[in-house]
């Protein structure tokens, strides 16, 4: 499946993150049946219309990142396994009223390869 992920979008270090992408995969097929995360949970499709389209324009980023109503967690995750930007900040489910996003904080270091 890793092959979805591979150049021209993004080039993956190792097989530690290949790992980690498939570590990701498991939790959400398993969290989706609680959750209903996404429609989405057949493997090769995950690996493509998630994961890849998550990677779209991740050799661009730099700095921190902060991704605001993230959900199963796309785009910050997959942009964090393969070490896009220094750091992340990843909210779900704000009520703008009671906790309004705050500047997102630069700090923290990129995943080792």
């Amino acid at each position: 499946m890793i092959e979805c992920l591979r150049p021209p979008l993004v080039e993956l270090p190792n097989e530690r993150v290949a790992a980690q992408f498939e570590r990701y995969y498991s939790l959400l097929v398993e969290w989706n049946e609680k959750f209903n995360l996404t429609a989405i949970t057949e493997k090769e499709t995950v690996y493509r219309k998630h994961f890849a389209d998550s990677l779209y324009g991740a050799e661009w980023m730099q700095g921190a990142v902060c991704d605001i109503g993230a959900g199963a967690g796309f785009p910050s995750l997959p942009l964090a396994i393969v070490g896009a930007a220094d750091s992340f900040t990843h909210r779900v489910g704000i009520r703008w009223g009671e906790n309004p996003p705050r500047t997102c904080r630069r700090g923290g270091q990129r995943p080792s390869a």
